[in-house]
């Protein structure tokens, strides 16, 4: 399953490279060499990764169906497991690239930034004592958002494709966008009780204990996604050939 996501990850990563090269050119050209930034160059652009996510979404989705993956002696469970896996590896790769591309880029401006951090680190006694805690909470629970928006995609799919095998070919388009549509005002609602509830519940309590509470909701949320998609995987997602 690596491979298809690898080359999506890959081809995103040319035209990322492009888009900066030609920004570069643009910088040189009508600023001269006084303008020459590759920090700035390589900065922008993040609707790259709105599209490479959305990507391996589809890919994804495509090889838990695929006659390919299905018919290989392998669990249900170990197919979607790694479906899940390859594309937020692939992900990462994606970030890890740009990240690398940006860093050379914060090298080759450090003597000017240095002075720019200075300030910064003088305007931190404003931030709260435990904001390092507070940035490894916000990464942490983006990557467990990132990894909700795949297994719940994979709900939605699974459950459409459980639902047209109940039903004639000529129905199933709307009856799929009404299933849809039933099943995110269901998440939502849901979402809005259990806020309230983990509200009423943890109703002053430390910033810290709801920040992990966040963290331990999101993960369990996952896991039990993820438990209902191999159920569904296992009896009623059948391979299209």
């Amino acid at each position: 399953m690596w491979k298809p996501k690898g080359h999506i990850v890959n081809l995103m990563l040319f035209f990322y490279l492009l888009i900066v090269v030609i920004s570069l050119i643009g910088q040189v050209i009508h600023g001269g060499m006084g303008d020459f930034s590759l920090l700035k160059a390589s900065s922008g652009d993040f609707g790259l990764g709105v599209v490479t996510f959305i990507w391996l979404t589809v890919q994804t989705e495509r090889d838990y169906v695929s006659d390919t993956y299905r018919l290989m002696p392998a669990s249900e469970a170990k197919q979607y497991l790694a479906g899940l896996s390859t594309a937020f590896v692939a992900y990462l790769y994606f970030v890890a690239v740009r990240s690398l591309v940006m860093g050379v880029g914060l090298g080759l401006e450090w003597p000017r930034l240095s002075v720019e951090l200075d300030q910064l680190r003088s305007n931190l006694t404003g931030l709260p004592h435990n904001w390092q805690m507070i940035a490894v909470f916000v990464a942490l629970l983006v990557l467990l958002l990132m990894i909700n928006a795949w297994v719940y995609v994979s709900l939605i799919h699974f459950i459409l494709n459980t639902v047209s095998a109940f039903l004639p070919a000529g129905q199933q388009k709307v009856v799929k966008v009404v299933v849809a549509i039933l099943v995110v005002a269901a998440t939502i609602a849901l979402s809005v009780w259990l806020g309230r509830l983990q509200y009423q519940l943890l109703h002053g309590a430390s910033s810290t204990v709801n920040m992990w509470v966040d963290l331990v909701v999101a993960l369990v949320t996952i896991v039990v996604t993820v438990t209902i998609n191999i159920c569904l995987m296992r009896k009623w997602v059948e391979a299209k050939y």
